[in-house]
C-alpha cells in the first residue's frame, strides 16, 4: 500500500551527526502511513553500520546505497523512489521535532505544497526563521511567495507533493551549495494550492565546515548562476514583478559586496560573466524610479556596480 508521506535522508560521511537525525524519526509521534529512505550517498565511515543499527531498534527504513555523486543526486534519487503522496527530504546532519509527521499530517489537506518553520542551531545558540511566525494560504500569486521573502528557499522544510514533481519531470539541477533555489522555484510555478504552517519541526545544523559557512569562491560562482537562472525563467514566462527585480537586486547587492571584501582570484572570469549578465538586467533607470526598492539598497548597488572584482 502506498504510504501516504515519504521522508527521505541524505547521508554522506555522518557518523558524528546522524544518531540525533535517526533517534528524531525512530520516537515520531504517528509513524502510521510513512516511508523513509536513507540514501547513503557513498558514506566512507560508519554511516551504513549506524543506519542498519536504528533499523534493528526498530526504525521502518530502508537503506540505500549509491555511489558518491552528491546532494543533487541524492534529491533526484529521493524523488525516483518515494513512493508515498507527499515527499519530505531532509539532511542527516539535521533533525526533526518528534511531533513533525504527525503536525504534517494534521495539515495537508489536499495542498500542493506545505512549508513549515525551522531552526537554525549551532553550538552557540539556535535561533527560529520569523518568516513563519504565522500561517498563510497562497492560492494566487505562488512563486512570488520566495521573491516578498515570504518563505525559504530551502527543500528541508518544505513537503511536495510526489505527483507534481514526477508527472512535471521537475528535478534538482546541478549547481552545488545552491541547486535548491531552482528547484522550489520550479515546483511553485506548477503549484495551486500552498500553505505555510507557524510551526517550527526542522532543525538545521551549521557546520563550521559547510560549503555555505566556507563561502568559497564555487559559493559566489553558483550563487550568480542560481540569480541568473531565475532571471531567465522569469523573462520566458514573463511572470517579472516589481517585487522579483528587488529580490534580484538585494540578493545581488549582498553577494557582491561580501566577495569584494575578500581576496578572490581563481574564478574570477567566471563570476565577472556572471556579474555581467545581471548587471545587465539590472537596469539603472528601473532601479532609481521602483518605489519598492529602499533607497539605500539603490545606493549600495551604484557602489558595486562595474567594480572590477580583480
Amino acid at each position: 500500500m502506498m504510504a501516504k508521506l515519504t521522508i527521505a535522508v541524505a547521508i554522506y560521511n555522518l557518523e558524528n551527526y546522524l544518531d540525533r537525525c535517526l533517534e528524531s524519526l525512530l520516537n515520531q509521534t504517528v509513524k502510521k502511513d510513512v516511508e523513509i529512505l536513507l540514501i547513503n550517498d557513498g558514506s566512507t565511515d560508519k554511516s551504513e553500520d549506524i543506519c542498519k543499527e536504528y533499523i534493528e531498534k526498530g526504525l521502518d527504513a530502508r537503506v540505500i546505497n549509491k555511489k558518491n555523486g552528491g546532494l543533487t543526486s541524492v534529491r533526484n534519487l529521493s524523488i525516483k523512489e518515494s513512493q508515498g503522496d507527499y515527499l519530505l527530504m531532509i539532511d542527516g546532519d539535521d533533525w526533526l521535532e518528534l511531533n513533525t509527521v504527525e503536525t504534517i499530517f494534521n495539515n495537508l489537506e489536499d495542498l500542493d505544497l506545505l512549508c513549515f518553520g525551522f531552526n537554525w542551531v549551532s553550538e552557540k545558540e539556535s535561533l527560529c526563521d520569523e518568516r513563519f511566525i504565522e500561517k498563510k494560504y497562497y492560492s494566487k500569486d505562488i512563486i512570488n511567495t520566495i521573491f516578498k521573502n515570504e518563505i525559504n528557499t530551502s527543500v528541508w522544510n518544505k513537503v511536495f507533493r510526489t505527483k507534481i514533481l514526477k508527472d512535471k519531470g521537475i528535478i534538482v539541477p546541478e549547481i552545488k551549495g545552491a541547486e535548491d533555489y531552482i528547484f522550489v522555484y520550479d515546483y511553485l510555478d506548477s503549484c495551486s494550492r500552498v500553505k505555510k504552517i507557524d510551526k517550527f519541526l526542522y532543525n538545521y545544523y551549521q557546520r563550521e565546515n559547510s560549503l555555505s559557512n566556507e563561502k568559497s569562491e564555487e559559493f559566489y560562482l553558483n550563487s550568480l548562476i542560481v540569480l541568473n537562472e531565475l532571471i531567465k525563467r522569469t523573462e520566458n514566462s514573463k511572470k517579472e514583478t516589481s517585487d522579483f527585480y528587488g529580490y534580484i537586486l538585494t540578493n545581488y547587492v549582498y553577494l557582491i559586496r561580501d566577495y569584494l571584501k575578500k581576496d578572490r582570484k581563481v574564478m574570477l572570469d567566471d563570476i565577472n560573466k556572471q556579474r555581467d549578465r545581471i548587471e545587465k538586467y539590472l537596469k539603472i533607470g528601473k532601479i532609481l524610479f521602483l518605489n519598492t526598492i529602499p533607497f539605500k539598497m539603490k545606493v549600495r548597488y551604484l557602489k558595486i556596480r562595474g567594480k572590477n572584482s580583480r
